[in-house]
């Protein structure tokens, strides 16, 4: 079952890819600032490849090159515009291998907020 919803998801037209994820994100109940980001980093993405006539499924070789664009190399410490965008691409491409988007899980959160 869960195969068959990878294979669906990662096949879809790139808005409609984009579309589940962001269902995804609010059925785990991601707050309203959390969502906007990913919506911002993916409705660039999606004008990315558009402008770029390129084929409508999300590959992670159209992620590369929208981390290209924004002039991300691997490794590279990013400021808060590029962090976004590595976590946004990340999750796309959870949900693009899995079919669904998990969770983080609560150590992590916890961990985070001790950083902070």
């Amino acid at each position: 079952m869960e195969k068959s919803t990878q294979q669906v998801a990662s096949h879809l037209p790139l808005q409609q890819f984009v579309a589940g994820a962001v269902g995804e994100l609010e059925g785990l109940h991601y707050s309203r600032r959390t969502l906007d980001r990913y919506r911002a980093v993916w409705r660039h993405f999606v004008e990315f490849c558009d402008d770029r006539s390129q084929v409508d499924e999300y590959s992670e070789e159209l992620a590369k090159q929208f981390c290209a664009a924004y002039q991300m190399r691997e490794g590279e410490c990013p400021n808060s515009w590029k962090r976004h965008i590595v976590f946004a691409l990340k999750v796309l491409e959870d949900f693009a291998r899995d079919g669904h988007i998990e969770a983080p899980s609560p150590t992590c959160r916890s961990s985070r907020s001790r950083r902070s």
